[in-house]
């Protein structure tokens, strides 16, 4: 099921990342990833052969674990197209999204923790009771977060339900570890449900990968019904203790972790809030200002006000005026989230171009 989400996420790439990654004029580089400035030009063609190259490692994969004997080649298989998957998100950070995050981290898990049948199942629960503390705030309980009520369902009823989720995520959630079969079924129907219904918010594809998710996870249940009765092993307490201090940043900088993806790079990146935000990137090259569109909403509503990705733009500019240095950018963001009052600084760099070469 693991090996499946890579085959899901190749249907997802395969318009969208030929799409952002042709365009060599603005790359959106991961903070400390810059070298995806310097990528050769590839073409749309070129881009896809790369996927299909990937699409053919997962389906691979799948096969391996179909056949016992071929275990420790589809464990190879596996390590070989999460390190593929990972060089090309590594690319740009349009490629950010829990969709990709959870994945890489369980199959990490799983492949080179003992005891990976629990670790996996433990990371699973993890993931939910972490998603449900990042929306303990009024964006997620009001419904701002989400921008639009679901058809024939009023406000009241709707807070109620986003109330429930974060009962769900944080409580409940603990019910898939019990030994009680009806306990878990109870839970894992709700989860089911739960996510048929954000398809209409988030779409196809994180439901899916999920889904698979959950599959994978009662897969490893029937395969070892025990599997809860027995202690974790101190290197399995280490990687789930890891997991859970990398979800701590948000919890530790508040409502501006909503607003700023620096802070939430190693932890999940939820839907938990709606930024607004105002933004000035001023271009001077010789007597002449000018104030960039920095519009980037058509990239997703987690990204639109992101630091990280002005810090992009501005960096591109940078360097395609290198060797003249003639280019002065002044990169201003302030930003909230709907529901707030208060207005968060995010960037101020008067002359961002002088730090360009390093992470300014």
């Amino acid at each position: 099921m693991l090996a499946l989400t890579h085959v899901a996420a190749y249907f997802f790439l395969q318009d969208y990342l030929p799409r952002v990654m042709s365009d060599k004029l603005t790359q959106f580089c991961w903070p400390g990833l810059t070298f995806c400035h310097w990528t050769p030009k590839i073409s749309v063609f070129g881009w896809n052969l790369f996927l299909a190259a990937y699409l053919a490692l997962a389906a691979s994969t799948v096969v391996a674990f179909l056949f016992p004997v071929r275990r420790p080649v589809a464990f190879w298989l596996t390590c070989a197209l999460m390190s593929y998957k990972i060089g090309l998100m590594s690319l740009s950070y349009l490629t950010m999204g829990n969709y990709h995050y959870i994945p890489l981290l369980l199959g990490a898990g799983f492949l080179f923790c003992p005891q990976k049948q629990k670790v996996y199942l433990c990371g699973l629960v993890a993931v939910y009771f972490f998603a449900g503390a990042l929306k303990l705030n009024s964006e997620w309980l009001s419904g701002a977060a989400l921008g639009r009520l679901p058809p024939s369902i009023n406000l009241a009823v709707f807070q109620w339900m986003l109330a429930y989720v974060i009962v769900l995520e944080m409580v409940f959630i603990f019910g898939v570890i019990s030994e009680r079969k009806i306990l878990r079924a109870l839970v894992l129907f709700q989860i089911l449900i739960f996510h048929v219904f954000s398809i209409s918010y988030v779409g196809w594809f994180y439901p899916t990968v999920m889904g698979l998710l959950w599959l994978a996870g009662v897969v490893l249940i029937l395969e070892d019904p025990q599997v809860f009765r027995r202690n974790l092993a101190w290197g399995s307490k280490i990687a789930v203790v890891i997991f859970c201090l990398m979800q701590l940043p948000p919890h530790i900088y508040g409502e501006r972790s909503a607003l700023d993806g620096r802070l939430r790079l190693a932890s999940l990146s939820m839907f938990d809030a709606r930024s607004q935000c105002l933004a000035s990137l001023l271009l001077k090259r010789g007597n002449t200002w000018m104030d960039l569109d920095t519009h980037f909403g058509k990239f997703g509503i987690r990204v639109k006000c992101d630091p990280i990705m002005f810090e992009s733009l501005a960096r591109s500019i940078c360097r395609a005026d290198e060797p003249t240095f003639d280019t002065k950018i002044g990169l201003f963001l302030q930003a909230k989230t709907t529901t707030s009052q208060r207005s968060y600084q995010i960037l101020n760099k008067p002359n961002f171009c002088v730090a360009r070469l390093g992470e300014p």
